[in-house]
């Protein structure tokens, strides 16, 4: 029986890291364009065609988020095991997510942009119903679209004193193992510079941030996966961002699997693959200031520290590479050009570290 996995989308390294140590699964083949298919959907489907008569897959696993729905609609072609169309499409369109979610967990008041009921004076967020993080969102004061513009997503402003983001695995509806961590600033407001993301320390903050994403894993339409949920903090307290059914980019994997020993993309392909996803849990407990640093060149600054100098840096634990090359500017929130992971660190060397990767300094 074969158990040649079906990669559709780009070959990251923490994926590459957990393939080499799946034993059951000894070989991958990959499509990393499949959007770039002339024909569209005929296309992928005429090239998924090609390689399943070649390979005869086992499963199909979604490298990427902009991959879950092509990967979902080759398993349902071929008959294969793993999370369906239906929840890829939730996990993946922002209007769809809030309104599978709709009084089951405080989030803002939303619209789609076409709704001719929705409110036209005020202060919203218009995002994109397909893109992760803060890619392609802006403030919009209500007013009507313009006719070039695509669908979006209307979204009431929160004020937002903080922003976190929890990262774990599910199983028929129930949290397995989950870790809260929360970033340095909004990932709205995160346009340049490096970005840094903490584990939380036990205490009221973390207990309710699990409890939500445990009241939210209840609510995901697919049998057992990973995710990573976004939270925002307001005076009134907790709000819902939005979920992910697939590991946290910006070297969050990486950092699970540098200081815990967590292994999210061996639950991604073990869920992606239906079987089961026990087992990638935590090992080991991180001590105290631990977390990681996206190298990130700010606005009038120079070139961040190579990763080979950042590496030698005390507190350092291993890094992960980025999405861009360390002399650009960052495009959106989600760019950079590596993640260097740390622990043990006090609050002087998180932030001469960061500047460092801002391009802000040089040397240790």
């Amino acid at each position: 029986m074969s158990t040649a996995l079906l990669m559709i989308g780009s070959r990251k390294p923490a994926l590459l890291r957990a393939l080499e140590r799946d034993c059951d699964t000894p070989a991958a083949v990959w499509m990393e364009d499949p959007e770039k298919q002339s024909g569209a959907l005929r296309g992928f489907f005429a090239q998924t065609d090609r390689a399943m008569s070649e390979n005869h897959f086992a499963a199909v696993i979604a490298t990427s988020e902009s991959t879950l729905v092509l990967a979902a609609l080759a398993r349902a072609r071929y008959g294969l095991p793993g999370p369906s169309i239906e929840a890829a499409m939730i996990a993946t369109n922002k209007w769809l997510m809030r309104d599978s979610l709709r009084g089951k967990v405080r989030m803002p008041r939303f619209w789609l942009s076409s709704d001719p009921q929705r409110p036209r004076h005020g202060d919203f967020f218009s995002k994109p119903l397909d893109e992760s993080a803060a890619r392609g969102v802006k403030p919009t004061n209500g007013g009507p679209a313009q006719r070039s513009e695509a669908l979006r997503l209307i979204e009431e402003e929160v004020i937002v004193t903080a922003e976190y983001h929890v990262d774990g695995v599910f199983s028929d509806g129930k949290v397995l193992w989950c870790i809260p961590s929360v970033y340095d600033r909004p990932v709205f407001l995160a346009t340049t510079g490096s970005r840094t993301s903490m584990l939380l320390e036990e205490g009221e903050t973390a207990r309710q941030l699990v409890e939500l994403s445990s009241q939210i894993a209840a609510e995901i339409r697919q049998p057992s996966g990973v995710f990573h949920m976004e939270f925002l903090e307001s005076p009134d307290g907790f709000v819902f961002g939005e979920f992910g059914l697939r590991p946290g980019g910006g070297g969050i994997a990486a950092m699970l699997e540098y200081l815990l020993d967590a292994d999210l993309w061996g639950a991604h392909i073990a869920s992606q693959s239906g079987r089961d996803v026990g087992g990638f849990g935590p090992k080991r407990t991180a001590p105290p200031k631990a977390g990681l640093i996206m190298a990130r060149r700010a606005k009038g600054h120079g070139i961040p520290i190579a990763v080979a100098q950042a590496e030698q840096l005390p507190g350092v634990r291993g890094a992960d590479p980025g999405n861009s090359p360390p002399e650009d500017l960052p495009a959106d929130s989600c760019s950079f050009a590596y993640a260097l992971i740390c622990e043990g660190l006090d609050q002087e060397s998180w932030t001469r570290y960061s500047k460092l990767l801002s391009g802000g300094g040089r040397g240790a």
